[in-house]
């Protein structure tokens, strides 16, 4: 639709949703959508881009771009309060929970999210949390287990629970040591990639992108995404940053 309304905004909304679908498979490898000093009002009803920009920041981890990622989050609630937005306050509040995640500051996550969900519950928002991605999902999980009869929170647990994978590990701050469990796995799963697909795994985890790894390897883009589907399925992931995540929690990869 916008390419064929010509129009800017509606491909900036564009750039914006596809950037989403990024996040919500947990690929931190897609370009950013370029940061614009917008204010976030109703014309952005699909998207809101200081939200997007703040998870795009959380989605790559690394401290560095969490604290970006809060400052922003931060500058975006204040003027939503001020215009008595509640949605996009609830939405706000769940996004800094994530950045706080990602900043290894966990209990200060699950804080905050309470306070999100006190809010969002008398209106019944589901997406507001769930479009959130993977970090939300594992959010959610660990906030269920502290209150396992909240009708409300397991509404949100099961809705999330596509999003969310027992084998990606979170890369915050804090830094988990890796599962004995995880790591029996190694041989079983190396033995199931082909030599060209951990050829693609390492370049993956340079981040490079689908055209430079097909130029470093002499092959099509088309055959490098064919690939990495390939790796995704073997290893039991949903996108480029689980799998380098997974990889390296199994030693198939290595500085």
């Amino acid at each position: 639709f916008a390419i064929e309304a010509k129009d800017p905004l509606s491909m900036y909304i564009s750039d914006l949703i596809r950037l989403r679908l990024a996040i919500l498979a947990g690929d931190a490898s897609v370009e950013p959508v370029p940061s614009r000093p917008v204010v976030d009002s109703n014309q952005f009803w699909l998207e809101t881009p200081s939200l997007i920009h703040a998870e795009y920041l959380f989605n790559r981890g690394g401290q560095k771009h969490c604290e970006e990622g809060l400052a922003s989050v931060e500058r975006g609630l204040r003027m939503v309060r001020e215009h008595h937005n509640l949605r996009l306050v609830i939405q706000f509040l769940a996004v800094k929970a994530v950045g706080l995640k990602c900043a290894g500051k966990k209990d200060q996550a699950l804080e905050l999210l309470e306070e999100s969900l006190r809010l969002a519950e008398p209106h019944g928002l589901v997406r507001s949390f769930i479009n959130r991605g993977p970090l939300m999902a594992e959010l959610l999980h660990d906030l269920s287990l502290k209150h396992p009869r909240n009708q409300y929170l397991k509404t949100l647990v099961e809705a999330s629970g596509n999003t969310i994978s027992s084998n990606r590990p979170i890369r915050d701050a804090s830094g988990i040591p890796p599962s004995p469990n995880i790591l029996s796995s190694r041989s079983s799963v190396a033995a199931d990639l082909t030599n060209r697909e951990l050829d693609i795994l390492i370049l993956l985890r340079k981040r490079l992108t689908n055209k430079e790894i097909a130029r470093k390897l002499g092959i099509s883009p088309i055959t490098v995404k064919s690939h990495s589907i390939k790796i995704y399925r073997k290893l039991k992931v949903h996108g480029r940053r689980q799998a380098v995540d997974r990889a390296e929690r199994l030693g198939l990869v290595s500085d």
